[in-house]
């Protein structure tokens, strides 16, 4: 089979929404605070190359500390994906 016939099936399938985060509410809000966050750290990276002040420059740091927790917090709580394990059957979530 060739890929992109196999790529074409997946998209016309109805699926591909799944695949890519837009079946629920929370995986588009965790993929925003993710967006948000990496966006503010990038600004962040170039203005301690750029010459601005430092209140500026420190701003971004705190907002950058801030951003990571709610990043944080929003991944945690996401219920988009419950798992059906449970903590004494499966210590560790990824290892079977």
């Amino acid at each position: 089979m060739i890929i992109g016939q196999g790529c074409y099936r997946f998209y016309n399938s109805g699926r591909e929404s799944q695949a890519f985060g837009h079946s629920t509410s929370m995986a588009t809000k965790s993929a925003h605070s993710i967006t948000i966050v990496t966006g503010v750290l990038i600004v962040y990276i170039i203005t301690t190359h750029l010459p601005i002040s430092f209140g500026i420059v420190f701003e971004f740091f705190l907002l950058t500390g801030a951003g990571l927790f709610w990043m944080v917090i929003v991944i945690l709580k996401d219920t988009s994906n419950p798992s059906n394990k449970t903590f004494d059957e499966h210590f560790y979530e990824d290892v079977d």
